[in-house]
């Protein structure tokens, strides 16, 4: 019996080798993992607002808030 010859195949499909790691990376970045771990990392780098304290025990403190705030309420002193 004569093994079956796929080389056809493997010709046909070689212009698509990317498409299965573009799939792969699509999903990754559409899963809520991602989006959980992005988000984290976002407001923890990126998104802050130098605020000042308005009232409270310290009132005119500077702070760096989360620019999405009352959603995020990430908080870090001036240093």
């Amino acid at each position: 019996m004569k093994p079956l010859d796929y080389s056809i195949l493997f010709e046909a499909t070689k212009p698509l080798w990317w498409v299965l790691p573009l799939i792969v990376l699509l999903g990754v970045l559409k899963s809520r993992w991602f989006k959980g771990m992005f988000g984290e990392v976002f407001v923890k780098l990126i998104a802050k607002v130098l605020r000042t304290t308005k009232r409270g025990a310290n009132t005119g403190n500077r702070f760096w808030g989360c620019s999405a705030y009352p959603k995020c309420r990430e908080v870090q002193d001036v240093a």
